[in-house]
């Protein structure tokens, strides 16, 4: 009966609490780590895992874990989107690789790059990422 309880309680919560972190995920947060990727590139790299492994060491203590992705201007926005949830569910699978709790992980993505003047394809580099932080 308590363990009942104690889920059903802990599922309302998530329920009420889950879209105002969502809204909040990619804002902010502590113990935040950026990759970036290259152009139309998804994979988590072994230079990725290496900025990552810590921090999933830490976030999997945390209540929430904030997958942001981003992409650069260059392309279709059809592709853009496409791309941004990849490079997000790598990330997230590999956070759960590293005992990070599937429920636990918001992913939010940013379908637009967001350079200044993003002319250049070398000006857009630092759109083209993923971040990842914890609350």
């Amino acid at each position: 009966m308590i363990r009942w309880f104690a889920a059903a309680v802990s599922a309302v919560f998530v329920m009420i609490a889950s879209p105002t972190i969502a809204a909040e995920c990619g804002k902010g947060g502590q113990g935040a780590v950026t990759i970036e990727y290259a152009t139309g590139k998804s994979a988590v790299t072994s230079e990725h895992r290496k900025l990552l492994a810590p921090f999933a060491d830490t976030a999997k203590f945390r209540d929430w874990v904030c997958v942001f992705a981003q992409v650069d201007a260059q392309g279709s926005k059809a592709a853009n989107i496409r791309l941004a949830e990849a490079r997000a569910q790598k990330v997230k699978k590999f956070l759960i690789s590293r005992g990070v709790k599937a429920d636990r992980i918001l992913i939010a993505k940013e379908e637009k790059g967001s350079t200044l003047l993003g002319l250049i394809g070398a000006d857009q580099q630092g759109d083209r990422r993923v971040t990842v932080s914890y609350e």
